[in-house]
């Protein structure tokens, strides 16, 4: 009985800590995931609530290792509200749905020359960014990606 106390309760503080095992490492409250595993391409899944200012998605070193973002995860900065601009690297291939909805403050967002894919609602609801160009190399642009976003020009 004790055992199985000690387990359920160790399985429920992994739950408890609001990142379970999504991801493999976090570098300045964004985390990363190694995929597929063994890789040195990573996805961002998520990322701190309390995030702001300039963000750069790219190629970075951890523990001696060169590391390729290739994949914006859904939902990884939805509503993440003070997050001014934006720059994807030229690794990354895909921004999945809802990567940055709701991000009412982004206002400057440079997609690198690797991006394919911008998915459905990607940055809806980003009513402060007013300019974006799209890479030649951008094949889908989802349903609403850049819907509400008012001010594009």
């Amino acid at each position: 009985m004790r055992r199985v106390l000690f387990l359920l309760l160790g399985f429920a503080m992994c739950f408890a800590s609001g990142h379970a095992a999504n991801y493999d490492f976090e570098v300045d409250g964004v985390y990363y995931k190694v995929t597929p595993s063994g890789s040195s391409f990573l996805a961002v899944v998520e990322s701190d609530k309390s995030l702001k200012g300039d963000l750069v998605l790219d190629t970075l070193i951890y523990r001696g290792k060169s590391l390729y973002v290739r994949t914006i995860a859904a939902n990884a900065f939805d509503g993440r509200s003070n997050i001014t601009s934006v720059r994807l690297g030229d690794s990354v291939r895909t921004v999945d749905r809802r990567a940055f909805y709701g991000c009412k403050s982004l206002k400057k967002l440079s997609l690198g020359n690797g991006v394919e894919r911008i998915e459905d609602y990607a940055f809806y609801m980003c009513f402060a960014l007013d300019s974006i160009v799209i890479p030649p190399s951008v094949q889908t642009i989802g349903i609403s990606a850049f819907a509400d976003c008012d001010n594009v020009s």
